[in-house]
């Protein structure tokens, strides 16, 4: 017996959505969004996508208010509602083709973003049918939006397109790496986007266009930097140390990136860390170990460190602030890299050397100050019941460094 096609419950507010008069539209988006039906969200991306494919318009407002109903879909399904499978089917269906339309230009302005929006908001789902999985499937199209300024785009919606682009995609692959990056997918992202980095900064006198395109940019040097971690090859760190580097100075576009911003600056740092630690010693394809050699001499983790340091103003006082707050992920930075330090304590003080250098003073002995002062000062509050947490292995370490630095440093 041949299956029955399923009856529409609101074909003729659908229909409205594709009218060129706006309070027609309007209203028939009030009523979809009223009904509380998932499956009024349904239909309207069903209908969408049939139209999108057979290349009929979709109204001047059609797309947003479509891309409005599935958000709401999704906080729905994220609120305890429970949403069938099968709805998803076209609301990713219609998203991917709207991703594929933003990363070419083709279209209104502004699908590129709705559906990003709309796959943004599928990560924070815990139950039902839509879960990461819908936005990992979605991250090649994804990733088209970071290779390159769609060609029909004004710069800054180019630059909110990448933005967005990147968030997904460091929110789908986090910093623990589950779940784990597909090689193919790294492929193409990682050049796309070091690629972006390369260009060259907008004009200054384009705010708008400038503030998008620099934090376009910070997101994407993250994202770069993730990528060379979970996917360690010395190769990929040569090619960072040459975006974010330069000669004898190489923390430079480092902190010109991301000292603006404190949570992106931690958390690029400690990708920094982990990609020097783990990948600097691997091998790629082509066995090149001395490649990593290169990455590390100009992004160093230990001239970034003493960067950060010198960034704020070897303040015990702000450093205690980066360690308690909840801005920021210092804490696991600090300790693992005051490890680094103290196994690699001949390489941190060449770092210190090339420091004294720029900074026309000693750098081992404010830098043992600082350390003493903030370790001092979380005994004090651990004493009195006043730090937030055990701090045990961060005063071990602390303590390290100091006497470390203290046996070092040059008489004054």
């Amino acid at each position: 017996m041949k299956e029955q096609p399923q009856q529409q419950l609101y074909p003729c507010a659908v229909a409205q959505l594709r009218s060129r008069d706006r309070v027609v539209a309007h209203a028939a988006y009030v009523e979809l969004r009223e009904s509380g039906d998932p499956r009024a969200a349904q239909e309207c991306a069903t209908a969408m996508l049939q139209l999108d494919e057979r290349g009929d318009d979709v109204g001047p407002y059609g797309a947003a208010y479509a891309a409005r109903l599935v958000r709401q879909l999704v906080r729905r399904a994220d609120g305890g509602g429970q949403v069938a499978a099968e709805l998803w089917l076209p609301v990713r269906a219609l998203l991917a083709r709207w991703l594929e339309r933003g990363s070419t230009g083709v279209g209104d302005a502004g699908t590129g973003v709705s559906a990003l929006q709309c796959a943004c908001a599928l990560l924070k789902r815990a139950e039902g049918g839509g879960t990461c999985a819908d936005a990992a499937a979605l991250a090649p199209r994804v990733a088209l939006l970071i290779a390159g300024t769609p060609p029909l785009l004004r710069p800054a919606a180019a630059a909110e397109l990448r933005k967005r682009a990147c968030r997904l995609l460091l929110a789908v692959y986090p910093a623990d790496g589950a779940p784990a990056l597909p090689p193919s997918l790294v492929d193409l992202l990682f050049p796309a986007a070091c690629a972006a980095l390369s260009r060259p900064p907008p004009a200054s006198s384009a705010c708008l266009t400038s503030g998008a395109a620099c934090a376009a940019d910070r997101l994407l040097a993250l994202l770069a930097l993730r990528l060379s971690r979970l996917t360690p090859a010395p190769r990929r760190l040569v090619t960072l140390a040459r975006l974010l580097g330069a000669p004898g100075h190489g923390h430079c576009r480092f902190f010109e990136l991301f000292g603006e911003q404190d949570d992106l600056l931690v958390a690029a740092m400690h990708e920094l860390l982990l990609a020097a630690t783990a990948g600097i010693t691997s091998r790629d394809g082509n066995g090149d170990t001395a490649a990593g050699t290169v990455a590390c001499d100009v992004l160093d983790p230990h001239e970034v460190f003493l960067s950060f340091l010198d960034y704020v103003a070897f303040d015990s006082a702000l450093l205690l602030d980066f360690i308690v707050g909840g801005e920021t992920h210092f804490l696991p930075y600090a300790v693992l890299y005051l490890r680094l330090a103290v196994d690699d304590w001949q390489c941190f003080v060449r770092a210190t050397r090339k420091a004294d250098v720029r900074r026309n003073g000693c750098t081992m002995q404010a830098m043992a100050e600082a350390v003493g002062e903030l370790r001092a000062t979380i005994e004090k509050m651990q004493r009195r019941g006043q730090f937030p947490f055990n701090a045990a292995p961060l005063v071990t370490r602390l303590h390290q460094v100091e006497v470390l630095a203290l046996a070092t440093a040059p008489p004054p």
